[in-house]
């Protein structure tokens, strides 16, 4: 990753997907998207909170365009 420093926001989100900064790549994102939505609690269908979810996906939006501009 060449981007430096990190904005607040995007330090937000990787905390909240579980990334550290210095291993942020798209694919990272992907892997660590997929871990959280999957996690125990977390994804509507089974039990889990709508709003978890929502604020997962945007972190994975908001890292995945940022890494790409």
């Amino acid at each position: 990753m060449s981007k430096s420093p990190l904005p607040l926001q995007i330090r937000k989100c990787c905390l909240l997907l579980g990334i550290q900064p210095e291993h942020l790549t798209i694919e990272s994102v992907n892997e660590a998207w997929k871990r959280q939505v999957s996690a125990p609690g977390a994804h509507p269908a089974i039990d889990g909170n709508v709003d978890l979810v929502w604020d997962l996906n945007a972190a994975k939006d908001t890292l995945t365009k940022w890494l790409q501009s």
